[in-house]
């Protein structure tokens, strides 16, 4: 009798052991992967404000201006065109099975698309509104259309990346966009001299790119 109780407590530890081993296991992979979320959207955010004394050495105080009202208008074509797809997308990757979730993320990808052109249909209606009113051309704010569909994209793929706790691929785009940008901000205002319009140039190309780079990544 003593011996099958020896036995039932040596299983007794070797599983309790290994259920604490597995919590730890699990809490250390939580952590690791949301300090890696974190840290990116700190870089991702971080890396154009480091460009900001060149900028500021390249243009007058009055120009960015006009990057403050192009990035005003960016946000508000991001609500327009995002229609809060993304977080849909995170909720429903527990409830779906796989044919359906990916069914899903290209139903999600057609609303981007669809809010993108409906947008654009507005635009082209009253081409002379925010020019009149908000001092920016009808191209500029084309190009904030462009800019919200490639960051509308990207946010698709970055809610399945946190949905799969897939940390290092959600850091390697946040990052790439950050880098896309600062580059090519730096390029197109300090080589070819384009003010004010170069650093929206650099966030439109930078985002246009990602998104671009995320649509191929959903579809392969």
């Amino acid at each position: 009798m003593s011996n099958i109780n020896i036995v039932s407590s040596l299983k007794f530890a070797y599983l309790y052991k290994v259920k604490i081993t597995s919590l730890f296991a699990s809490f250390s992979g939580l952590f690791k992967s949301t300090f890696i979320f974190t840290i990116a959207n700190i870089i991702e955010k971080g890396l154009p404000f480091l460009i900001l004394p060149l900028l500021t050495h390249a243009m007058a105080p009055e120009q960015f201006s006009y990057i403050a009202l192009f990035t005003g208008i960016f946000a508000f074509t991001n609500y327009t065109i995002g229609v809060s797809a993304q977080s849909y997308i995170s909720v429903a990757y527990f409830k779906e099975n796989s044919p359906q979730f990916k069914q899903l993320v290209y139903s999600s990808v057609l609303v981007f698309l669809s809010s993108f052109l409906i947008n654009l249909l507005a635009l082209l209606l009253v081409p002379n509104f925010f020019e009149t009113y908000a001092g920016l051309s009808f191209f500029y704010i084309f190009l904030s259309l462009v800019s919200s569909l490639g960051i509308g994209l990207l946010s698709i793929l970055l809610s399945i990346y946190r949905s799969q706790n897939k940390a290092k691929h959600y850091a390697v785009l946040q990052i790439l966009r950050s880098l896309v940008d600062v580059a090519l901000t730096l390029i197109f205002v300090l080589q070819f001299d384009l003010s004010w319009m170069g650093r929206i140039w650099g966030i439109t190309a930078a985002n246009a790119f990602i998104g671009l780079v995320a649509l191929i990544i959903i579809y392969k």
